[in-house]
């Protein structure tokens, strides 16, 4: 149990400090420099390496910065929050609390927010796609939604994690069983 308890807290440092790393990417839309937009790629390279095509020649202005960053709110939000819940399990871990109701809760609330993370991709994917291509000429701006494996296996794990948490909330209710009768 020391070990699992070691390595938890190893894990709970790590999944808070990941919390930081949803901010820096919403922050990042306004630190680069308006006549370099292919900053954005080395900065958050999944969700907009696909818009490589879409940047403007001469870059992103405020506004276009401003509305990048309110897009990303709600994706960064979701993944604090997960990354959130991932470090509360890895606490109680670390207490040494294996079956309880507050571990089963973490992984539905992990759960939950890799769904709502998927369900709000194309949202995002949208949004981004347009505030990249704003200052495009007429016929020139586009709108890019799209699924790939990568979301696909995301919905997969969520739902796994959905089945292990029920599973778990069986072993702790019957675990709470056995230990009432005498």
């Amino acid at each position: 149990m020391d070990k699992i308890r070691r390595v938890s807290r190893l894990f709970r440092y790590l999944f808070q400090s990941l919390m930081l790393l949803p901010l820096v990417l919403v922050c990042s839309w306004l630190w680069i420099a308006p006549d370099n937009a292919q900053n954005l790629l080395s900065i958050d390279p999944l969700p907009l390496r696909m818009y490589s095509s879409l940047f403007p020649a001469e870059g992103l202005d405020i506004w276009q910065r401003l509305l990048g960053m309110a897009a990303q709110v709600v994706p960064a939000a979701v993944d604090m929050f997960l990354y959130w819940q991932m470090a509360v399990l890895f606490g109680l871990y670390a207490k040494g609390e294996i079956f309880t109701a507050r571990n089963v809760a973490c992984y539905r609330k992990s759960a939950y927010a890799l769904l709502i993370s998927q369900a709000a991709s194309p949202f995002y994917q949208a949004a981004v796609s347009v505030v990249l291509t704003l200052n495009n000429g007429e016929g020139n701006r586009l709108i890019t939604i799209g699924v790939d494996t990568y979301d696909l296996a995301k919905i997969t794990i969520a739902v796994v994690i959905l089945v292990i948490a029920w599973v778990m909330d069986e072993a702790r209710m019957l675990k709470d069983e056995e230990a009432l009768v005498i």
